[in-house]
């Protein structure tokens, strides 16, 4: 319950008091088409063959990102792993730097941070530069710390949000969107491997259920 010392805050953008739903509905679908039409017209090709190139190549994908961007490195971990490349999403930095210090030359860290200023994603690409290990961003377009560190940065667009939005949803759809795109890309470019090893995985899904059923 608000109490008497307490008040609600009016000064949300993205929304306002008893707005209508279906005001709520356009103005979510209409930001969100433009923010994804903005990171795929964007995508620039020569950083998403050099990513595509060094995770197929790596022995281990580390994927890094906190709050919303977690849910990106988590979006990350399952495609990747369900094609077959070992790779470990974590938001917690004591979880990720023990898992990166048996690391191996060619292996990856993919950072995601939509500022490209998150402290933590900071700390995690500063290790990965230490131990010698590729490192690859994902953060929304501009001059930022983490692209600039970055072997291989890849970007969104800038997605229309205020500071005191209520969710980061523009941002999350728009890595949601880059992940799939990169992800179909990698697919048809390691094409016989990738499509045997999501065959197995269906299969394995399948089994599972038939034996619930």
């Amino acid at each position: 319950d608000i109490t008497k010392n307490q008040s609600v805050p009016q000064d949300y953008a993205d929304i306002t008091p008893n707005e209508d739903l279906d005001s709520i509905k356009g103005k979510l679908l209409a930001s969100a088409l433009q923010s994804i039409r903005e990171t795929t017209d964007q995508v620039n090709a020569q950083e998403v063959s050099e990513l595509i190139k060094a995770v197929a190549s790596a022995k281990q994908l580390f994927v890094f990102g906190i709050g919303a961007s977690g849910l990106a490195a988590q979006n990350i971990c399952q495609k990747w792993n369900r094609i077959g490349y070992p790779t470990v999403a974590d938001d917690d930095l004591n979880n990720l730097l023990p898992k990166m210090v048996n690391a191996q030359p060619g292996d990856v860290l993919w950072v995601i941070s939509n500022s490209g200023e998150s402290p933590e994603a900071l700390v995690a690409a500063k290790f990965a530069r230490e131990i010698g290990i590729k490192l690859v961003s994902l953060t929304r377009f501009g001059n930022n710390s983490l692209a600039k560190v970055s072997d291989i940065a890849v970007h969104t667009s800038q997605p229309k949000e205020t500071p005191n939005r209520i969710a980061a949803t523009n941002s999350l759809l728009a890595q949601f969107m880059i992940i799939d795109i990169i992800f179909y890309d990698f697919v048809s470019n390691n094409f016989e491997a990738s499509s045997v090893a999501l065959e197995n995985s269906h299969k394995i899904v399948r089994d599972y259920k038939r034996q619930l059923g």
